[in-house]
């Protein structure tokens, strides 16, 4: 609709005015998400920060209405076309696919720098604000640029290429900024001024990941736009773009978090992605071949060779170090778990990665997006003086002994997060207890608990488990996990 008006008020430059529109909504979006975050909600409240979003929409539709009281001439309406439907499939099909792939990013971008920075809101609002960031700047770039492409279907295509090789070349750079933040923990005072620092490592970081994509994808929409409005398409034509690119970002959310990512892995979700954009650059470059529109058909057959080599670089020859991602280094500082240690298991499941862990001592760890919620000391020595039980071992076992000391008649037991499983073992070493449900919201968290067996045999043989889908725990079992030694 802003669009829409701008052009009506007499604007001739359609594709500046989509760049624009793109880059001052975006750069809103970034500082609304750092105001709310950091400096809003602490000082005023929850209910203070919704009221200052409301009064802002308040203050927009009084501009809006001073504008049309106005009476300022407004041109005709461009509708040149009965309706969306005219455009052909082609660019809803392409603004669909480019919404998905975007959002494949950034939901393994969030994974991947939570990882990193931690789960708290502010890690994410840093990480949040950078993805935007980086669409806005390339809004602001094509801005001044995008009606003096000769051929825009042309940049059009070479902006999806580079987006999917931006998107693959921060891959290799992702080790390093587990480096960053030890160095960042190692040098920053532990007070109010060094989390202030932490956050601007953090935001340091995020920018860097998902920047150089980003940047590319705040060229995409306004491209496509401009492209139908060069073509004489109406509005209508133009609002249906954005409509299916919204409907692409949802189905690439929803697809990437609730199937791919646990099927196919964090680094390959981002390959996903970036074999989309990739694909689409290349179709539409054959297209323009097809059609006689490239100017410069070596520059093409060069950008088709260098995304092709990435792609398969990226999928097959390069991966991310599991000793680092399993480090929790924003609590523990270290960029690497601790010398001697070796990862079992890793997996990346729908709301968190998981790993199983043992240090030289023979105790083992089960860590949650690196964070670790449960030990168990599994030394052969187990018991001696050499080898005494971790802490978690007695706070989980009393868990269960507490509970049913207080309530030393209860049949059915609920146990809320499986950890390691001993809590739900020791519950069920009571000959009353009939059913223990074991409520979890991550599989992959009770598929990697299995490393504790047979410390924790009762939760998975015992038929009085359940799980939190109503199944045997026994029943579960890990096709999709890496299982890693060494």
């Amino acid at each position: 609709m802003m669009s829409a008006s701008v052009l009506r008020l007499g604007s001739e430059r359609g594709g500046r005015v989509f760049a624009m529109l793109y880059f001052t909504n975006s750069a809103g979006a970034v500082i609304g998400v750092l105001l709310a975050g950091f400096w809003l909600t602490e000082a005023y409240g929850l209910q203070a920060t919704m009221v200052a979003a409301g009064l802002g929409n308040l203050v927009v539709a009084a501009v809006a209405a001073g504008i049309a009281r106005r009476g300022v001439a407004v041109v005709a309406a461009v509708e040149r076309s009965a309706s969306a439907a005219t455009i052909g499939r082609w660019p809803l099909a392409f603004a669909f696919a480019m919404g998905a792939s975007s959002f494949l990013y950034e939901i393994g971008w969030l994974r991947m720098l939570a990882l990193v920075q931690g789960a708290s809101t502010h890690a994410f609002e840093t990480m949040l604000s950078a993805f935007i960031l980086g669409l806005a700047l390339g809004g602001l770039w094509i801005r001044t640029r995008i009606e003096r492409f000769k051929s825009p279907l042309v940049a059009l295509a070479r902006v999806q290429i580079l987006m999917g090789v931006a998107a693959l070349a921060t891959l290799p750079a992702y080790n390093y900024a587990f480096d960053i933040v030890a160095s960042a923990l190692a040098t920053l005072p532990r007070a109010d001024a060094g989390y202030i620092g932490y956050s601007l490592f953090g935001f340091a970081i995020s920018v860097g990941i998902m920047a150089p994509a980003a940047f590319f994808a705040g060229m995409t929409l306004p491209l496509l736009t401009f492209i139908l409005y060069s073509q004489g398409r109406g509005e209508a034509e133009i609002g249906a773009v954005y409509g299916w690119n919204t409907l692409g970002a949802i189905a690439g959310t929803a697809a990437g978090g609730l199937i791919l990512m646990p099927l196919i892995g964090l680094k390959n979700l981002l390959v996903a992605g970036a074999a989309v954009d990739i694909a689409l650059g290349l179709a539409l470059t054959a297209a323009l071949f097809r059609r006689r529109e490239l100017s410069a058909p070596g520059i093409a057959a060069a950008f088709a060779a260098i995304s092709v080599v990435a792609l398969i670089a990226a999928a097959v020859a390069f991966d991310f170090d599991v000793t680092r991602m399993a480090s929790g280094v924003f609590r523990t500082g270290s960029a690497r778990i601790s010398a001697g240690s070796k990862v079992l298991f890793h997996a990346d499941g729908r709301t968190a990665s998981v790993d199983i862990f043992e240090d030289p001592r023979g105790a083992r760890s089960i860590a949650t997006n690196g964070k670790p919620d449960a030990s168990i000391n599994m030394s052969p020595a187990r018991g001696s003086f050499d080898a005494p039980a971790s802490i978690d071992e007695y706070t989980m076992t009393l868990a269960a002994a507490l509970s049913l000391a207080y309530a030393p008649g209860a049949r059915r037991v609920a146990i809320i997060g499986h950890g390691s499983g001993l809590t739900t073992h020791a519950v069920l070493a009571s000959p009353v207890v009939d059913q223990a449900d074991v409520i979890e919201i991550e599989p992959e968290m009770v598929r990697g608990a299995r490393a504790f067996l047979p410390r924790v045999e009762r939760a998975y043989e015992d038929p009085r488990a359940r799980s939190s889908r109503g199944r045997r725990s026994a029943t579960t079992s890990s096709s999709r996990s890496r299982r890693i030694h060494g």
